[in-house]
């Protein structure tokens, strides 16, 4: 598709420009990466101590 920039067409981008930026965008790369996956996990995990009821008293009121 025209106009669409792909991850390939970045890293070819880069890869003209040096090692330098193609390891900058490589690192860019992983850190987006790692804060979308921590992001996601710690959505998993609220998610699930509001299905175990995490916060609440118990019946008998503990």
């Amino acid at each position: 598709m025209p106009g669409v920039v792909t991850r390939s067409s970045k890293l070819r981008s880069f890869a003209a420009r040096g090692l330098d930026s193609l390891l900058d965008f490589e690192l860019a790369s992983l850190q987006a990466l790692a804060r979308n996956l921590e992001a996601a996990t710690l959505r998993d995990l609220l998610a699930d101590g509001r299905r175990r009821g995490a916060g609440r008293l118990p019946p008998n009121g503990g």
